[in-house]
């Protein structure tokens, strides 16, 4: 099943490789734009929770100098804001990397063109060839359908992960 997944996407690269490549970065922009969005408005969403805690914080400071708030409360306040503040501090500093990932992050399409390019004809299916050309395989659930099993596998390229959806169909566009 893997090596005829293999098969046929080799030969489409070598039957219309403008188009595929053309696919997969139509795609790769969709996902990284959308994971991008989602990273910043989380982002921008602790950083304000952020900004909160220390004004809550030095409110707490100021009501208790002026007696307002008991030394209890008062430690009891400032630890349960302070714990709050380093989760928010460190979440931050892995979203702003999770960004800087996502705005740098390209698919290396012509890396992945050049392995590909060989396996047109690949007759046999080793762990070299696996390691290779593939990151990771998912295999889903086997289902019936019409009393027949299908198994459905999704498989995740070095260089540009799961191109299954642009790859291009027989008579249409990519599935």
């Amino acid at each position: 099943m893997i090596l005829s997944k293999l098969h046929e996407c080799a030969r489409l690269v070598v039957y219309d490789e403008k188009r595929v490549i053309d696919n997969i970065i139509k795609i790769k922009n969709k996902e990284n734009t959308t994971f991008l969005a989602a990273y910043k408005h989380e982002l921008s969403s602790t950083e304000m929770r952020l900004g909160q805690l220390d004004s809550i914080i030095q409110a707490l400071y100021e009501d208790r100098v002026k007696g307002v708030v008991t030394d209890s409360m008062f430690k009891n306040l400032m630890s349960r804001y302070e714990h709050e503040r380093d989760e928010k501090s460190e979440i931050i500093q892995v979203l702003h990397e999770k960004v800087e990932t996502a705005e740098k992050q390209w698919c290396d399409i012509d890396s992945w063109l050049k392995l590909i390019r060989g396996y047109s004809e690949l007759s046999e299916l080793t762990s070299e060839t696996l390691w290779e050309l593939i990151e990771k395989i998912e295999v889903c659930e086997t289902e019936k359908i019409k009393g027949r099993r299908i198994c459905n596998i999704r498989i995740f390229y070095r260089f540009v992960g799961d191109i299954s959806g642009a790859l291009p169909v027989e008579g249409g566009d990519a599935v």
